[in-house]
């Protein structure tokens, strides 16, 4: 696959096209299959990266330098269903600090 069958974001565009072979090369970038023992790690979502509530980058940084405002905010739902499915399955879920 190329990068042009994917939904091309912005970022994409910077990366050029032979990096996105080599990714194809190593197996990146196709559907991935839960393992044996399949876990979720949720990784510095904390107040600290993600702010106290849901506001523009602009505004988060304000709060807290390290806040990445929307970008976070935006995917809640996303990082809800995941723990969902997990914790329905009885998978084990770690959180970081």
């Amino acid at each position: 696959m190329t990068q042009q069958q994917f939904e091309m974001k912005d970022w994409m565009k910077a990366i050029p096209e032979s990096e996105f072979r080599n990714y194809e090369k190593s197996g990146h970038r196709r559907p991935l299959e839960m393992g044996k023992n399949p876990a979720l790690v949720v990784i510095d979502v904390t107040i600290g990266f993600v702010g106290s509530k849901p506001q523009s980058l602009e505004e988060a940084l304000k709060e807290y330098s390290s806040a990445c405002g929307d970008a976070f905010w935006n995917k809640v739902p996303q990082y809800k269903r995941l723990l969902e499915m997990f914790r329905e399955k009885d998978y084990p879920v770690i959180f970081t600090r």
